[in-house]
């Protein structure tokens, strides 16, 4: 459901982003210069469930 939300959000910046801009800043001079280009890596680390170390015969 968070998804939902930011996909909304995303959608609402993206079609009225002058408005939203003047809102938020309270501001009414505001122009929307560019969309940046914000593209990350999504980086997930994992971790095994049982890892040990072991010694034989000592």
């Amino acid at each position: 459901m968070a998804q939902d939300y930011d996909n909304m959000g995303k959608s609402l910046w993206t079609d009225h982003a002058e408005d939203l801009s003047r809102f938020v800043l309270g501001e009414e001079n505001v122009e929307v210069l560019e969309d940046l280009d914000t593209e990350q890596q999504t980086v997930i680390a994992r971790q095994t469930d049982i890892t040990k170390r072991i010694r034989v015969n000592n």
